[in-house]
C-alpha cells in the first residue's frame, strides 16, 4: 500500500465525516441520513447528503469521503488534506475549524 493511501485510511479512521461536515454546514436528519446545503456553490435546494462516512451533493454532484471533502474544502491535493487531517486527529493542535479559502 502506497504512503498516500494510509494517509487517506488513517484519516477516514481518525476524522469523523460527519463532525468535519457539521463544522461549516448545518445539518438536519433525514430518513436518508443527514442533509444540508452543499458549501460549494449556491444551494437552496440543500442538495448535500451525508451518510456514514460518505457525502454526495445532488446538485453539484461533488462528492466522496473526508478526505475529499477537506480537499474540496481548502483546494487542496490529497496528500495535504490526508496529512492535515490525521495530524489534526492526533491531537497536535491543528484547526480544523479554518474556513474554506
Amino acid at each position: 500500500m502506497s504512503h498516500l493511501s494510509d494517509h487517506r485510511r488513517l484519516a477516514r479512521a481518525q476524522s469523523p465525516l460527519v463532525q468535519l461536515v457539521a463544522k461549516t454546514v448545518e445539518l438536519e436528519t433525514t430518513q436518508s441520513g443527514l442533509r444540508g446545503s452543499c458549501p460549494f456553490h449556491p444551494d437552496a435546494t440543500r442538495g448535500l447528503y451525508v451518510h456514514n462516512s460518505r457525502f454526495h451533493c445532488f446538485s453539484c454532484g461533488a462528492g466522496g469521503d473526508v478526505v475529499d471533502w477537506w480537499m474540496r474544502l481548502h483546494r487542496a491535493d490529497e496528500e495535504t488534506a490526508a496529512a492535515y487531517l490525521t495530524r489534526g486527529a492526533s491531537g497536535d493542535g491543528a484547526d480544523h475549524d479554518k474556513k474554506p479559502c
